[in-house]
Order: structure tokens, then C-alpha cells, then sequence
């Protein structure tokens, strides 16, 4: 949920079910469309983030839908600070952490301060404390700089607010929020689209979505899977035309 009265100047990258019931590749079912069953049936296990959305126009105030669960705002800021809503009616644990993309013109200097519904300072995230090291994340394949992190359980419900700023409010970020890993609403074309887009802000070609192992590892599987469809369909076809001219 998004909510605001004004717009800024930054941009935000925000990074089914199915039954094979009955399901017969000799009856009306393409190669395509088993293609497509197939990956999306090998990819649901490999999700690892929240959809992340692209918006040019950023909202004053983004407001995260649950502080405990998993999710990943890629941001650049464009000359003042980004805040960040959070919500709760009851205690909950919040981890906060901003990170850079490592790319040429990563400057390690994104900070965060969280604050509670009377303006006092739970935590402060300092560029200056945090060393800045590289990490690599496997499942979109990019490399990310670890800045300053925050980890408690706060007893007080209430609205807390986190603000991310730099020294000049430039430059490109990453606001991750949530320990919780909740695929529930995840889709997996819907995530590769999104993964192409964050290719975008780690300023890569858009072909570097085909180096990532959330898409190459179900293509592959995919594809032997297709191979095995393919070979038990060719064996049933031979014995029935065999069949057929012994009769």
C-alpha cells in the first residue's frame, strides 16, 4: 500500500496454483504449453523476494504493508530523503537494513534513522558504522554493499517511520525490511519481470536476466523434463502405430 499527499523526485524499483490433473501430452496439449507448466510448476520453489514495482513518481511517504515479512525497496534519491510508514497494533520485531548495488558509482554513504510515532530516534543506521561489505546474492545474481542493519522486537504498537537520506540525498539505494519469507502472492513471470528491472537499476544489459538462476535453473529443468515428456510420447506413438499395422 502506497499512501501520500505529495510526490518527490526519487524513483523506486520495488523488487498459482495449478493441477496436472488428467494431464496427457498426447491429447491437445502442445509442446508450448507444457513448457509453460512446466517452468512455472519448477519455479515456484525458487521465489525469493516480494514483486518488486518500477515508479518514476515516488510517494512522499511508502508504507510497508507488514514489518515482519520479507520485502525489498530499490530506490535512487534525487535530492531529499525517502520515508518509509510503518504500522502496528501489537508488538512485533523489526529488522531494517540499507544496502548500495555495488556498481561504479556506488558511494557507501545511505544512512537510515527510525523514528516512533513521537519523533524520537529508536535507531540510528550510519553509513560511517556499517563496513560496506560486498555480498552476492544468489538467486538474482547481482552484488550488493551491506550498510547498516537493525534487529529488535518493539513492545509499543503505534506508527514508526524510517527516513533514508545521504549526505547530498543522491544516489541509488536498497531498503531491505522483514525477516519472513512469504511467496503467497508471488507469481513467477511476474517476478522475471521484475528481475529484469532491477537489472536496469544495477545499470546491466536486460540480457543479464538470462544469467540469473531464478530463470536458468527452471528453464533447465524445464527443459529436460520436456525431453523425458518428449521421448515417453514417441515411445507410445511407435507401439500404437506398430499395434496398428500388426492388426
Amino acid at each position: 500500500m502506497i499512501s501520500s499527499a505529495d510526490q518527490s523526485k526519487g524513483k523506486l524499483y520495488y523488487i498459482g496454483h495449478m493441477t496436472l490433473e488428467n494431464f496427457n501430452p498426447l491429447h491437445n496439449l502442445s509442446m508450448k504449453k507444457i513448457f509453460i507448466i512446466t517452468l512455472f510448476v519448477l519455479a515456484i520453489p525458487l521465489l525469493a523476494h516480494q514483486p518488486i514495482v518500477e515508479r518514476e513518481l515516488v510517494p512522499e511517504f511508502i508504507e510497508i504493508p507488514d514489518p515482519e515479512i520479507s520485502f525489498a525497496y530499490y530506490g535512487e534519491l534525487a535530492g531529499e530523503p525517502q520515508k518509509f510508514i510503518i504500522s502496528s497494533e501489537s508488538e512485533f520485531n523489526l529488522y531494517v537494513q540499507v544496502l548500495e548495488p555495488e556498481i561504479s558509482v556506488a558511494q557507501k554513504n545511505h544512512s537510515a534513522i527510525i523514528y516512533d510515532g513521537d519523533k524520537n530516534v529508536v535507531a540510528d543506521l550510519l553509513a560511517e558504522d556499517a563496513n560496506w561489505e560486498s555480498y552476492f546474492e544468489f538467486f538474482g545474481g547481482d552484488y550488493y554493499l551491506n550498510g547498516s542493519e537493525y534487529n529488535d522486537t518493539l513492545a509499543d504498537s503505534g506508527v514508526y517511520e524510517v527516513v533514508v537520506s545521504s549526505p547530498d540525498n543522491l544516489g541509488k539505494y536498497v531498503l531491505v525490511t522483514g525477516k519472513i519469507e512469504d511467496f503467497s502472492d508471488t507469481s513467477f513471470f511476474a517476478t522475471v519481470k521484475e528481475i529484469y528491472r532491477v537489472k536496469i537499476f544495477f545499470e546491466k544489459s536486460p540480457l543479464a536476466i538470462l544469467q540469473t538462476p531464478f530463470v536458468y535453473v527452471p528453464a533447465v529443468l524445464a527443459l529436460i523434463l520436456l525431453g523425458i515428456v518428449g521421448l515417453i510420447g514417441s515411445r507410445i506413438y511407435r507401439r500404437k502405430k506398430k499395434t496398428l499395422v500388426v492388426k
